[in-house]
């Protein structure tokens, strides 16, 4: 699970929703991870939307044989340019 947030800036009070990709990259930019459904998900676009000053849950399905150092990279998918990015390692519980 990821919490995505929007800090709310002055300058962008007025901004609406936006929507970003969410998607988890190996050391070699192998997609390895993408988010599943939920009530901010673009069930279309599989884009997370978010409004300014909020923070959305998401889940993140990952690879079932992918297991190691990984990069979440939230994407302008209009641009695919990187807007934040994460590296985490898995955990998984057994």
């Amino acid at each position: 699970m990821l919490d995505l947030a929007w800090s709310q800036v002055e300058a962008f009070a007025d901004e609406q929703e936006i929507e970003v990709a969410i998607e988890a990259v190996d050391a070699k930019g192998n997609i390895v991870g993408l988010v599943g459904s939920g009530q901010s998900v673009n069930a279309a676009t599989q884009g997370v939307r978010i409004h300014p000053g909020q923070i959305v849950n998401v889940g993140l399905r990952m690879e079932d044989s992918f297991s190691g150092t990984f990069t979440v990279r939230a994407l302008d998918p209009a641009t695919q340019a990187i807007i934040a990015d994460l590296t985490l390692k898995t955990a998984y519980l057994e």
